[in-house]
């Protein structure tokens, strides 16, 4: 019994991935080229002034995709997180 009521709020009690980074910053690709680099695990700019450090990668629909560190204007994947 106790089984089922787990199975049933089971899902409702799982975090999304990236609210382990909460601590990283956060960042949303434009899409396009920029997008297409970071799913293929090459290095992309980044436009916008950003303190270097670790940031959580989003896609343009909000997707969590990985962790990347910012260096220089130039974001590096660190850990990706989607499927190939």
């Amino acid at each position: 019994e106790n089984g089922e009521v787990l199975a049933e709020g089971g899902e409702a009690r799982v975090l999304p991935l990236d609210s382990l980074f909460r601590q990283y910053g956060e960042y949303r690709l434009s899409g396009g080229r920029q997008e297409s680099r970071c799913r293929n695990g090459n290095p992309f700019a980044v436009r916008e002034s950003l303190p270097d450090g670790d940031y959580r990668i989003y896609g343009a629909d909000g997707t969590f995709l990985c962790l990347s560190r910012l260096e220089n204007g130039t974001m590096t994947s660190v850990k990706n997180f989607f499927g190939a």
